[in-house]
């Protein structure tokens, strides 16, 4: 397994915004809080209802999946290219 921190906008490692790497995926946790994760063959992108708890996680949110903003995550969801799973079902996928 693989981690690290999240950038702050000034370039320092986020506190508790953490990825890790394991098993072909990349899980985004925010004060341990499973969020967000990316499985890595395929491409598909998944958040749990945490991603917008806070601005201040759905910045993270947004860095972790290469998007620019809220209005971009909602769209990838709304379009489809985003899914939304509770934090029991998206652990559920990665194991």
């Amino acid at each position: 397994m693989f981690a690290y921190h999240l950038s702050t906008n000034a370039g320092n490692p986020a506190k508790n915004q953490i990825v890790s790497r394991c098993h072909g995926w990349s899980v985004f946790e925010s004060y341990q809080t499973l969020v967000a994760a990316i499985e890595q063959d395929s491409g598909a992108r998944y958040v749990t209802p945490a991603w917008n708890i806070s601005n201040t996680t759905t910045g993270y949110v947004a860095q972790f999946l290469g998007l620019a903003g809220v209005r971009d995550i909602r769209e990838a969801l709304e379009a489809g290219k985003l899914r939304k799973l509770s934090q029991e079902d998206l652990r559920a996928e990665i194991k």
